[in-house]
């Protein structure tokens, strides 16, 4: 029996296959197609009619409306050749890695899209969707070059996400763009990475969640907007995020007392609020830096 996480990321992957997949006259796939689809695959027939059998799909992956605006969302008994289907070496939408490990990596970015987004989720035509960006500040004492990769999930508005902070001599801004990957490692003074993942909200904001090799988290938020208002077909070009902690850089951060209605409480400010904006902009792999042992 597959719990309700694992159910909703059938569903994605269903939904993915039939938006993002072509038939071989090139049009898009229609839920009977899928019906047969998985006959092909797997030997079993959801349903002896290819209509009630794509219907019975659909209604899996869309959910039934109910009255009070929410949907009624089934558990048949043919989901696991529906993973059977996807999972198969001709297919392979989803992965039994990613069915299995999904609780420890990415199950909370799942509830969080599904709180977010309702019952939109279920009609969105988006699909997976990767990118590389690189950004570039200068600290005090350093010159910064920050990596990150953007890796598109299954689910359409989750990202698993890793960012690499490398550090050079102040000094190193101006040669940065000339040097060769093997240079910018040899000339790199020290570095830190982090990796979690990432959720674009409705309102095409992006919040990400990082932890670093040595348990400190991070989150960052957009201060742009991370699509155009509608449904993200491809990433963008450039989009700015701002540091909402940094484990790196607390000593930008002071603490103080303020009072309001009779209650004291601390709060907690950046000194230098332009040096936890960050633009990132888009990147060809080739171009990212290369972590060396």
């Amino acid at each position: 029996m597959y719990s309700d996480w694992q159910l909703n990321l059938i569903r994605n992957a269903l939904r993915m296959y039939k938006e993002c997949e072509r038939r071989e006259d090139g049009k898009a796939y229609s839920w009977q197609d899928i019906h047969a689809a998985i006959a092909d695959y797997t030997g079993y027939e959801i349903s002896e009619s290819q209509k009630l059998g794509a219907e019975s799909i659909r209604k899996f992956v869309e959910g039934e409306p109910r009255k009070g605006g929410w949907r009624h969302f089934s558990k048949p008994d043919w989901v696991p050749y529906s993973v059977e289907f996807l999972t198969h070496d001709d297919v392979l939408v989803l992965t039994e890695d990613e069915l299995d490990g999904y609780v420890n990596d990415l199950k909370a970015a799942a509830f969080l899209t599904d709180y977010l987004y309702g019952d939109r989720f279920y009609k969105t035509t988006v699909g997976t969707k990767s990118g590389s960006y690189i950004a570039k500040t200068e600290e005090k004492f350093d010159f910064v070059a920050i990596d990150l990769s953007l890796e598109g999930c299954v689910n359409p508005y989750i990202y698993e996400i890793s960012l690499i902070e490398n550090y050079y001599s102040r000094d190193s801004s101006e040669r940065y763009e000339k040097w060769t990957d093997k240079e910018k490692q040899d000339e790199r003074l020290s570095y830190f990475m982090s990796s979690g993942w990432a959720v674009h909200t409705p309102e095409d904001e992006l919040i990400v969640y990082l932890k670093t090799a040595d348990g400190v988290n991070e989150t960052l938020y957009t201060a742009t907007l991370f699509g155009d208002g509608g449904l993200l077909k491809k990433l963008p070009d450039e989009f700015v995020l701002v540091k909402a902690k940094s484990g790196h850089s607390i000593s930008h951060y002071k603490r103080e007392e303020k009072k309001y209605e009779g209650c004291n409480f601390t709060v907690m400010f950046t000194s230098s609020i332009h040096e936890q904006i960050l633009l990132f902009s888009m990147v060809l792999p080739s171009n990212v830096s290369v972590i060396g042992e």
